[in-house]
């Protein structure tokens, strides 16, 4: 198992983290699947839906920048 790259506190967090550590952060729609099916299907079944907000119009086909 490898390190993790920082401790997340809450669940959207460390589904945040998770999703980005396994590759799964390609575009915005990929990354959100993710966490979404992250927190529905993880051992605790969080009720949490991911949003994203933005000053500009995102399309969720685009390539996440970190």
């Amino acid at each position: 198992m490898s390190t993790p790259l920082c401790i997340a506190a809450g669940p959207m967090a460390f589904c945040l983290v998770q999703a980005v550590e396994q590759g799964q952060a390609s575009t915005y729609n990929v990354l959100l699947r993710a966490i979404r099916y992250a927190l529905k299907n993880g051992p605790q079944h969080f009720v949490h839906m991911p949003q994203l907000y933005s000053s500009r119009r995102l399309d969720f086909n685009e390539a996440v920048l970190l």
